[in-house]
């Protein structure tokens, strides 16, 4: 958890409101730490993270969109919130799962339309309740998205595991809460994680989505191969945009989420959704 000190720092002093939402059900429940902070656009920013996501990795786009006017909603990926899954959670119909977890933290703040953004698990989540409730998502800024390709289950966990030692750009010392080890990442591959990312279930949400869908792609990301992710440009409601130098890693450094938020906002605001 943030110190009181590192709250003002991240959040620029700006009000906010922080909420443990709990979504229980007859075979998972879910217990997701998440926080708000006021903007006086009308528009809400849904940050979500991704699979093992805490705080940390996020800091620098929530402070990018708070520091623009938007109010941000940020919440915990499962990863990082205490959950009890149902044995497909991370397989076929587990991306239902985080959109009805979505929908009820959305409730909770009292937030009709977002935007909504994430990063690999997260993304997919993102583009999942865009086309489930369409009334509720006005775009989507999908990062390094898992589940939009097929892959196979134990190649991708190698992927992933080879990804925690890529060198990542840390701009906080020491960052304001503490990175997930790589004991902590095998075991929430080992316990079925890599299953959904390996998976293409995300893809049947994609073209059902009627909103713009920014999906960002680094060529050094090798976790989700970035030249099958830019196959996904041919549908209509989606642009490919390929970033320079962003690895599955990211984001953690603040000038690579500078320059995504500025190209996404200059995108949605050619759409004209802001």
């Amino acid at each position: 958890m943030l110190t009181l000190e590192q709250q003002a720092v991240f959040y620029g002093g700006l009000l906010r409101e922080e909420e443990t939402v709990r979504i229980k059900r007859d075979d998972w429940w879910i217990n997701t730490p998440a926080i708000m902070v006021k903007g006086r656009r009308d528009i809400t920013v849904l940050i979500q993270g991704d699979i093992h996501s805490e705080y940390t990795q996020l800091s620098h786009i929530v402070r990018w969109f708070v520091q623009n006017g938007f109010p941000v909603i940020c919440l915990s990926q499962s990863g990082s919130a205490t959950t009890q899954r149902s044995s497909n959670f991370y397989q076929v119909g587990g991306l239902h799962q985080f959109v009805e977890r979505d929908l009820e933290i959305l409730d909770e703040f009292g937030v009709g339309r977002v935007i909504t953004y994430g990063s690999g698990i997260g993304a997919a989540a993102s583009i999942a309740l865009a086309s489930e409730y369409p009334e509720r998502v006005a775009a989507v800024i999908a990062v390094n998205p898992a589940s939009l390709i097929s892959q196979k289950p134990w190649r991708l966990a190698l992927k992933f595991l080879a990804s925690n030692l890529q060198p990542v750009e840390k701009d906080f010392d020491p960052p304001p809460t503490s990175r997930v080890s790589l004991g902590a990442a095998v075991k929430e591959l080992l316990e079925g994680a890599v299953h959904l990312a390996a998976s293409d279930i995300g893809l049947a949400y994609l073209v059902g989505a009627k909103c713009p869908v920014l999906i960002y792609t680094g060529h050094q990301d090798y976790v989700f191969p970035s030249k099958k992710l830019e196959a996904l440009g041919r549908l209509p409601n989606v642009r490919v945009l390929p970033m320079v130098g962003f690895i599955h890693s990211d984001p953690n450094s603040e000038e690579k989420m500078i320059r995504l938020g500025r190209n996404a906002l200059r995108e949605l605001n050619q759409l004209g959704v802001t």
